[in-house]
């Protein structure tokens, strides 16, 4: 798993050099930044780096600024989260830092943001958490490879695993 988070860190260093001017964010209405405006291509191609890159419409308030409607405390870890990326050594995985209270409401926001799973492993994300918040079984295979007691906790059956590969030993062990 660590060789792919590797490689896809440092696919996603690729500078587009096109913008320039910061982009100012208002986020929720209670806190404004200001961040380069190539910090979010670090996620590769999803709805939020649409959004700040002018591809897609967006909500601007008053002054001009793109509205996100997350609150602080929800938005902030994913922009610190990022500088810690971009700023970090290419084998080097930061885990995101969001209050426990707040977690949740992260990862279901990545998540609305269509951000790629392999992203959110590179951050700390566990398995189990993105299960818990809608991910299916197999958009988490491709970067999480679940022992059989974990498929057996989330209702795999025992033709489920076996054709998953785990041999009658792994799927008894796991049983018990």
């Amino acid at each position: 798993m660590m060789s792919n988070m590797s490689k896809a860190r440092s696919e996603c260093f690729e500078p587009t050099g096109a913008r320039t001017q910061p982009l100012k964010i208002n986020i929720g209405g209670e806190k404004l930044i200001a961040v380069s405006p190539d910090l979010f291509d670090i996620l590769g191609e999803n709805k939020l780096s649409s959004m700040l890159s002018g591809r897609w419409q967006t909500l601007r308030d008053a002054d001009g600024a793109i509205f996100v409607d997350y609150s602080p405390d929800v938005f902030l870890p994913l922009v610190e989260w990022l500088r810690d990326m971009r700023d970090a050594e290419p084998d080097v995985h930061i885990s995101v830092q969001v209050r426990q209270e707040r977690r949740y409401a992260w990862i279901r926001m990545m998540k609305s943001f269509s951000v790629e799973v392999l992203h959110l492993a590179i951050a700390g994300i566990t398995f189990q958490e993105l299960l818990k918040v809608g991910y299916s079984l197999s958009q988490l295979s491709s970067v999480y490879d679940p022992s059989a007691a974990v498929r057996l906790s989330i209702g795999m059956s025992t033709a489920e695993l076996q054709q998953a590969g785990f041999s009658e030993s792994e799927i008894g062990e796991a049983a018990e």
